[in-house]
């Protein structure tokens, strides 16, 4: 069917989100309550906050070796949660808002199968990736069995997703719910493990897949989700919608892994995993910011995609540049205090055993306050209908970073990795800026041309 020109974008955006044969009906909604952001903050302050704790706790009871390896089966947990964040968590906050009240239960639970499926994918790769390495990267192999670091990754996705998903059906409660019974289960456990001598890395990665386990079972009951009644033509329409919209999410979080995880990586490789534990000290530090930054996934999306559809273009743009603002003053005065007292505070979280590792801090402060400028950027892209530039912002650093990654480490150390993350958050911030005012402009000449032809 030919595309009418009078049509103007954002009739065109609120068009996109309808799915084939009619199943959604578009109906604008009400704004999400301060309420629901507030507590979605709260909630990931927790989150962040206890697993900051957590990561102190790990780093002193094990040795910086054993900490490296930590690191990087945490790097590989994110690059897979990058993928669903992609495909199935980051387009429901944007899609799961459009659904009418008796739609909501058919498309909860065709996406929740959508999950399972995506854990048992990710279960056979990782899989698959520990024997390979086992046999031929040696030196990047943790010591540990396959069967929990499967049931770690498999069972934080599931906890993932349950989670954002009660945020996005505003059960603030239920997503409380679930962080606390995972990572406040967690802490306790492994201090537990602690008291009764027991840790190790891989008694710390069971208490962390089994309390996942349970967080993502008290989400699924919450949330009343099942496999009955779900027809494999809902689940089919549920993944080509999630598909159209996050595969340019995908490619934008599988650049931006590799912008910024892959340093973990190349520190491991040409100097050690006991460096690498430096480096991931020096970085944990800064993860006072995360109750900020990964809070906003909760809710800003959501938040903006209503304003967009219910007050215009220009409402989205002084909604975000305010924000862009009051995070800029938040994480900047933590980034500020990180940066000044970086090796004081090295040494009083994670012991004498990382001393060293602050040389690092003040760059790796001065990249996260790059995010805080340019996240509330890519929101407002990813409510406009633009996730591409995420993917360009991205594929660029991460081109840059492959490029730049093996001699920076090699004549900085962790310092030169560091410079790496700060040069690749540069790059995104710039082209985010580009691609934002792009699409704004467009959307403002189709609506005035849509009104010209009305």
């Amino acid at each position: 069917m030919a595309t009418d020109p009078s049509v103007t974008r954002a009739q065109q955006f609120a068009s996109w989100a309808t799915l084939q044969r009619g199943r959604l009906v578009y109906a604008p909604v009400r704004a999400l309550s301060r309420r629901t952001g507030v507590v979605a903050l709260i909630d990931q302050g927790l989150v962040s906050g206890i697993n900051f704790v957590t990561a102190v706790v790990v780093a002193r009871n094990l040795a910086p070796t054993s900490y490296g390896y930590y690191a990087l089966l945490f790097a590989a947990i994110l690059f897979i949660n990058g993928l669903q964040t992609a495909l199935i968590t980051g387009p429901l906050m944007v899609i799961g808002p459009r659904y009418r009240a008796e739609q909501r239960a058919v498309y909860m639970n065709s996406l929740w199968i959508v999950q399972m499926l995506g854990c048992l994918l990710s279960g056979i790769a990782i899989v698959g990736l520990m024997i390979f390495g086992r046999y031929f990267t040696a030196r990047l192999a943790a010591p540990v069995s396959i069967l929990p670091v499967l049931v770690v990754i498999t069972s934080y996705l599931a906890q993932e997703f349950t989670r954002r998903a009660l945020f996005c059906e505003r059960d603030s409660l239920g997503g409380i719910g679930v962080d606390i019974i995972s990572y406040v289960g967690q802490l306790l456990a492994i201090i537990g493990l602690i008291v009764f001598r027991l840790v190790t890395l891989e008694s710390i990665l069971w208490a962390m897949g089994l309390t996942s386990l349970a967080a993502c079972s008290f989400g699924i009951l919450r949330m009343r989700l099942t496999m009955r009644a779900v027809r494999w033509a809902d689940i089919l329409a549920t993944w080509n919608k999630h598909w159209e919209y996050g595969r340019w999410l995908m490619s934008g979080n599988l650049a931006h892994w590799a912008a910024t995880q892959f340093y973990i990586f190349v520190v491991a490789a040409l100097l050690s995993p006991a460096a690498t534990g430096l480096f991931a000290a020096g970085r944990n530090l800064l993860g006072f910011t995360n109750p900020f930054l990964l809070g906003l996934e909760n809710f800003v999306p959501a938040t903006m995609t209503r304003r967009l559809i219910n007050d215009g273009v220009d409402a989205l743009g002084h909604w975000t540049n305010r924000f862009r603002l009051f995070s800029m003053a938040l994480v900047g005065a933590y980034c500020l205090v990180a940066a000044v007292f970086a090796e004081p505070l090295i040494h009083l979280l994670f012991g004498s055993k990382y001393n060293g590792a602050g040389l690092a801090v003040p760059i790796i402060a001065l990249g996260t306050f790059m995010i805080a400028c340019n996240r509330p950027t890519m929101f407002a892209l990813r409510a406009i209908g633009a996730p591409r530039w995420s993917f360009f912002a991205n594929a660029i650093a991460a081109l840059v970073s492959i490029a730049i990654s093996f001699p920076l480490v090699q004549w900085g150390g962790i310092v030169g990795a560091a410079l790496g993350i700060l040069v690749t958050n540069l790059i995104v911030l710039v082209v985010g800026s580009i691609g934002y005012r792009r699409e704004v402009r467009a959307y403002r000449l189709a609506a005035s041309e849509g009104s010209t032809n009305g």
